[in-house]
């Protein structure tokens, strides 16, 4: 039995129950109570700007759910891209929904919930599904509505396009400053094992190569060679025989860091396998 989606009339942090008696043999069938809740989430890339870190989307969340007579009963945080629906809290969302936990999902704006249309609407339609719709604060959208379902299909149309043009935008830009040899490498985009030396530094890093400070370059490109000595072990280790796997638990144990400093992953050391740099 599915209880129907209510405003704020037993939202809690807690999830409760109603016992209703059915039939003469007094059987007990338990119904939860749904609950209130927010989604936030965040990229890398977004997590500096203003207005788009965790705490202050859970600021506006709770404020709205406070004006609707509401409390926030729980509040799924993904520290992930929306271009992906494999994100943990949002899994997590979903199999409440389906057990009947969750009345209303509150959230800053549809790109919070994806990036791409498809996995927007896909995600509001299960959500439906079980019970629950969502509340959009800064488009003012509430799903539950046809009226707001019909501005929730446009506004995520919007999300994707807003998206692929910021992507063209960049690519053409970077293209741009390709031709004109400014070219800009940031880390997370250099290869392990290599750093990149931008055009406007070569003169005053040739100069370090000449005292002997700074490794020789080629177009750019400086072997870093504590990376690079970690780069053979890993060629070496699977020319061996060894299983990725097995080699993301040795660099994990030893404390060997990955270019951006986290752990070794098998997606990690496969992409390096590939990639031409090698």
């Amino acid at each position: 039995m599915v209880a129907p989606l209510t405003r704020g009339a037993r939202s809690a942090g807690s999830i409760r129950a109603d016992i209703k008696e059915q039939g003469a043999g007094g059987v007990k069938i338990t119904t939860p109570y749904r609950r209130t809740v927010c989604y936030v989430r965040v990229s890398t890339e977004e997590q500096a700007l203003d207005g788009y870190s965790l705490p202050d989307q859970e600021r506006r969340a709770r404020e709205a759910a406070r004006k609707r007579g509401e409390d926030i009963g729980e509040v799924y945080s993904d520290h992930h891209t929306g271009k992906s629906r494999n994100r943990p809290d949002l899994m997590r969302l979903l199999a409440d929904a389906q057990a009947g936990t969750i009345g209303t999902v509150i959230i800053t704006e549809v790109d919070r919930l994806a990036r791409r249309a498809s996995y927007a609407l896909a995600i509001d339609e299960e959500l439906h599904r079980y019970g629950a719709g969502c509340v959009f604060l800064e488009q003012n959208i509430d799903t539950t509505t046809d009226n707001g379902k019909l501005m929730f299909t446009i506004y995520a149309g919007i999300a994707e396009y807003e998206r692929t043009q910021i992507l063209k935008r960049t690519r053409n830009g970077q293209a741009q400053k390709a031709r004109k040899g400014q070219i800009h490498r940031p880390e997370r985009v250099t290869p392990y094992g290599y750093r990149y030396i931008p055009q406007a530094q070569r003169a005053d890093y040739e100069r370090l190569v000449g005292l002997g400070e700074e490794p020789p370059h080629s177009d750019g490109w400086a072997i870093v060679e504590r990376e690079a000595t970690v780069v053979r072990r890993i060629f070496e280790g699977v020319a061996g025989g060894l299983s990725i796997g097995a080699l993301c638990t040795a660099l994990n144990r030893e404390g060997v860091p990955t270019k951006r400093g986290g752990a070794w992953r098998h997606a990690t050391i496969w992409a390096m396998l590939h990639r031409s740099h090698f």
